[in-house]
């Protein structure tokens, strides 16, 4: 499972297995992506752990976890 936070200044994830933590992932935001919306920033927070995690995550199905509802829909 894959789950992300983002806010005004700082992106967040969690990747666990059986719901244990396996690894955390946080980045602040550099001025240019400080202008996002949030659920732009929340999407690029999404985009930067699959990239991170790509190895492990591409062999099985995950689930990701947002507080973002307007993201639900973003793969159909």
């Amino acid at each position: 499972m894959l789950e992300t936070y983002a806010c005004t200044k700082r992106l967040e994830a969690v990747v666990s297995l059986d719901e244990k933590p396996l690894d955390l992932f946080g980045k602040a935001l550099s001025p240019g992506y400080l202008r996002l919306l949030i659920y732009e920033k929340e999407y690029l927070a999404i985009l930067m752990v699959v990239e991170r995690w790509r190895y492990y995550l591409k062999h099985d199905q995950f689930i990701i976890k947002t507080d973002r509802e307007s993201l639900k829909y973003i793969l159909q």
